[in-house]
């Protein structure tokens, strides 16, 4: 059995996973031992993968897995040690991992959660993106990627244009999509994203990347304010981009991603 994820699944996807697929199946099929694959890979801060598990999302998946294991099959667990390639959050892991199954607290310090089920909801009721870029002319190609990401997942559809902003409609209303470059910066690279969602599930998040920093920042205005830099590696985030573009297999949401970007792009020129 294959549960597949997307790119940005973190704590509240996997934990869902686990409750509504997982467990259940576990239950029902009364294995003999449980052996688990052990990669940090999918650690918000591994260069390797784009997902978002955080230091207590890995422990706390290890820790249901051992408790099934009690429950079902005696205490039958063996834990092998996979893929992991930022060394600080291995090494956080392990040790909650070790600490939790000899029943002691181990203090972790990379908790940032990016897929909290308290702004799920949030989603259906987006009414303004803003993307800013850096440099003249019009907006770079990751631009319309991420644009035509949010309006293949959520289900928009392009309208008309009004100077620079796109306006699209969605399920529960209009929504204005603001493509904003000029501002001062190295070459045509995306440096803002902030996100807008309106009652009755406000949302206002903002994220600032400059150039090749090591960090972005994450300003939350609502619905509690708040603000945090996290690790933002270029180079990992470019090798993630290069290994996309050279898998070997369909991605579906790739796909629509980008031929809802072509359509953001002929409505922005005119076509």
């Amino acid at each position: 059995m294959n549960v597949p994820l997307s790119a940005g699944c973190g704590d509240a996807s996997f934990l869902l996973a686990v409750e509504a697929i997982v467990e259940p199946i576990l239950e029902e099929f009364r294995p003999d031992v449980v052996l688990m694959s052990l990669g940090v890979d999918a650690h918000y801060r591994d260069p390797l993968t784009s997902l978002t598990l955080s230091s207590p999302g890995y422990v706390e998946l290890v820790s249901r897995a051992a408790n099934a294991a009690s429950r079902l099959c005696g205490n039958r667990i063996a834990i092998a040690l996979e893929g992991g390639y930022h060394l600080d959050a291995l090494a956080e892991v392990l040790a909650g991992v070790v600490g939790r199954l000899q029943g002691r607290t181990v203090d972790l310090t990379l908790t940032e959660v990016f897929d909290d089920k308290e702004h799920l909801r949030a989603l259906g009721t987006i009414r303004h993106v803003e993307i800013g870029f850096t440099g003249p002319g019009g907006p770079p190609p990751p631009a319309w990627l991420l644009a035509g990401w949010l309006m293949s997942r959520l289900g928009w559809k392009p309208k008309r244009k009004e100077r620079e902003t796109l306006v699209l409609h969605s399920p529960s209303g209009p929504v204005t999509l603001a493509l904003r470059g000029g501002r001062p910066g190295e070459g045509r690279v995306l440096e803002l994203v902030r996100i807008r969602s309106e009652d009755p599930h406000p949302l206002d998040v903002e994220i600032l990347h400059r150039g090749r920093e090591e960090t972005a920042r994450i300003v939350t205005r609502k619905p509690r304010a708040s603000s945090a830099e996290v690790p933002f590696p270029y180079r990992g985030f470019a090798a993630c981009i290069v290994g996309e573009i050279h898998r070997h297999t369909p991605n579906r949401s790739l796909e629509e991603a980008s031929r809802a970007a072509e359509s953001l792009i002929r409505l922005w020129d005119g076509r």
